[in-house]
């Protein structure tokens, strides 16, 4: 099987529901609004977000998760609409649907090929929205990824299934990319599962850029869910804008 069929197994346990982020979302909606999950993974915030009474859509490129999501959210009463595909296909495969909220976390939308790509999928994304509705982004902090040369991230571990997430990083400035490098240990090291894939460097100004080019406004700028500064020492970058 491959590494992300491998890891849509133990997704949850690797990332699991974050109540702060689960928070951040969900605070300015109100009961039956529509929301779009882009790069929804297993399907974790989709299903709690769907449980608290909203209408959601999650899209995701790896069809083992959302495999994995269909079958989570298979006895549920209130159904997401689970699609494996491409997000930045999203105006045509929700053509139909205008959302009043519309977020990609979990460092999803640096895997697009180019700034190119990012700014036509916020473009989308800003005509997908209702009037007022808003965007969340989140993705690691690339200023501080640079300014220190940092080469690895925390490796993640979980004692209940076992498992370890190691990650590092190598940089590639000659076209702006880092190489994302992960392996994947599962019961006790017996098995490994190794990927790597390139990753755009984002910084926190031209995510901006992008965002104010495109007519967001009431752009917000945060170091983390609990809406802590956002500082050059942020291990994240979250952003939150209206339309």
């Amino acid at each position: 099987m491959s590494f992300y069929g491998e890891l849509s197994k133990v997704y949850e346990y690797v990332f699991p529901l974050n109540k702060n982020t689960l928070k951040f979302i969900s605070e300015d909606l109100k009961e039956g609004n529509r929301i779009l999950d882009l790069a929804c993974g297993s399907g974790d915030y989709s299903i709690a977000l769907s449980k608290m009474g909203f209408n959601v859509d999650g899209i995701d490129l790896e069809k083992n998760m959302i495999e994995k999501a269909i079958c989570k959210n298979i006895n549920e009463e209130n159904k997401v609409d689970f699609v494996s595909g491409d997000m930045t296909k999203i105006n045509e495969i929700f053509k139909e649907n205008k959302y009043n909220s519309i977020f990609c976390v979990g460092n999803s939308i640096v895997h697009l090929e180019d700034k190119d790509k990012i700014f036509r999928l916020i473009k989308d994304i800003y005509s997908m929205l209702e009037n007022h509705g808003e965007l969340i982004i989140q993705i690691v902090n690339y200023d501080r990824i640079v300014k220190f040369g940092i080469t690895e991230l925390p490796t993640i571990q979980n004692s209940e299934v076992p498992l370890k997430f190691i990650r590092h990083y190598i940089h590639r400035p000659e076209n702006n990319k880092v190489d994302f490098n992960t392996k994947l240990v599962l019961k006790g090291g017996k098995e490994i599962y190794e990927n790597s894939v390139p990753l755009l460097i984002l910084k926190s100004d031209e995510l901006l850029s992008m965002l104010s080019d495109v007519g967001f406004t009431d752009i917000e700028l945060y170091g983390s869910f609990l809406k802590e500064e956002f500082t050059i020492n942020s291990f994240a970058l979250v952003v939150r804008a209206k339309k």
